[in-house]
């Protein structure tokens, strides 16, 4: 690992976009070399060509990585919609295979519908398997039987055509993920090379021309320069931060103790009737030791 810290103590602070934000980065390092390429030859950095050619790698890298999210975002937008369909024409066959079938529902455990044999009911496939499984059955099904003997809705090419459309675009889907997240760990590593390459480049400028002082000119080279907050005031705000956080503390834990006095209060008067009438059970004990001799001999 190496750091650059140069100028500590200057008011100012040079930030370099991280790779999060890529296209900040590039436009950085764009900045960069226009700026740099109207100095004379010997005051142009001596990163210019390498810095060129990262810029360079990382715009087909990150046209790449947006092209493959896009056909993933759209392949994945198509199959949300064709199962959405593929839904709806199974309820439309659990409707049909009941009207059908009304006093012998195990038949439609041909179509691909499973039966629940102590109600006699026909079930509708309740997960993406089920459904696909369904399909596939009830299309095999219906091939399998004279065109006059097949059900009239849903049409049987739409479902053909609909499983065809959904195992193209899952696999466009999956393709493309796959795409993207070879992109981005490309494009991540010539990212990181190149803010690496701006931030040498911007110190090698500091130390050379600025005399090892962070100046507002490296605006020039479309570095952002930013001036620090003071820490007197971030040590102010740091301590009424933490004064508030006490007395917010100490506010709950009077609350609690309130909440909790209040609940113990039956308690206490309970236990203080309870000692009240053993102490007056004790005092009368002879005199009611008496009566019970009296009414009992």
């Amino acid at each position: 690992m190496l750091k650059l810290a140069l100028d500590n103590s200057s008011p100012y602070h040079v930030f370099v976009p991280d790779i999060d934000h890529p296209v900040e980065l590039i436009n950085l390092g764009d900045a960069f070399l226009s700026y740099d390429r109207t100095l004379p030859p010997e005051e142009q950095s001596p990163l210019a060509p390498y810095l060129a050619a990262l810029v360079a790698g990382c715009a087909p890298l990150q046209k790449n990585f947006y092209h493959s999210e896009a056909q993933r975002s759209i392949a994945s937008e198509k199959v949300k919609a064709f199962e959405t369909e593929l839904r709806q024409a199974l309820k439309l066959i659990q409707h049909q295979l009941k009207a059908k079938f009304w006093t012998t529902p195990a038949q439609a455990e041909k179509w691909g519908f499973e039966v629940n044999h102590a109600t006699g009911n026909i079930m509708l496939p309740d997960t993406p398997r089920a459904r696909w499984r369904a399909l596939g059955q009830y299309i095999a099904q219906e091939e399998s039987l004279p065109p006059t003997d097949r059900f009239p809705t849903p049409d049987l090419a739409r479902l053909v055509e609909l499983r065809r459309q959904i195992i193209l675009n899952r696999r466009i889907r999956r393709a493309n993920r796959a795409q993207r997240k070879m992109s981005r760990a490309s494009r991540d590593t010539l990212l990181q090379h190149l803010r690496d390459v701006l931030r040498v480049a911007g110190a090698i400028i500091i130390i050379l021309q600025f005399d090892h002082t962070i100046s507002l000119d490296l605006q020039k080279w479309g570095f952002e320069v930013v001036k620090r907050p003071c820490k007197s005031k971030a040590r102010i705000q740091g301590r009424r931060l933490r004064g508030l956080l006490r007395g917010a503390e100490a506010k709950i834990n009077a609350n609690v103790a309130k909440r909790h006095k209040r609940r113990q209060r039956p308690i206490l008067i309970f236990r203080g009737v309870g000692v009240f009438c053993v102490f007056w059970l004790w005092l009368n004990k002879k005199s009611l030791q008496d009566r019970r001799n009296k009414f009992c001999p």
